[in-house]
């Protein structure tokens, strides 16, 4: 089964780079072999490290305000995106993590 849903990220991605693009829709796709990601950067590892612990910060924050707030926990696309359609149904305050689609483009 194909998946037709590009992420924002993914978009931006095929237009600074389309062969780029392609090689790791390839690779996702596919399972062969013929093509490998390079190791990781360990500088840009660290970047991320460093905006999961603000991300970390600022939620528990939002905790501590009379908010109503509803966490998004990481699963299949479509639960996700069920999940955050009934919280902003209930009217939440905050929706962490929350995940919408339409017929071409995911974000998270």
């Amino acid at each position: 089964m194909i998946d037709l849903k590009y992420s924002p990220s993914e978009l931006v991605s095929f237009y600074a780079s389309p062969y780029e693009f392609l090689v790791r829709k390839y690779m996702k796709d596919t399972d062969d072999g013929h093509a490998k990601e390079d190791p990781e950067d360990p500088f840009l590892k660290m970047i991320a490290s460093k905006g999961d612990d603000h991300e970390k910060s600022i939620l528990n924050e939002l905790k501590n305000q009379d908010l109503s707030l509803t966490v998004i926990d990481k699963s299949d696309r479509f639960t996700m995106v069920n999940e955050t359609r009934e919280a902003m149904k209930k009217g939440a305050d905050v929706i962490y993590q929350g995940s919408l689609s339409n017929d071409v483009f995911y974000g998270r």
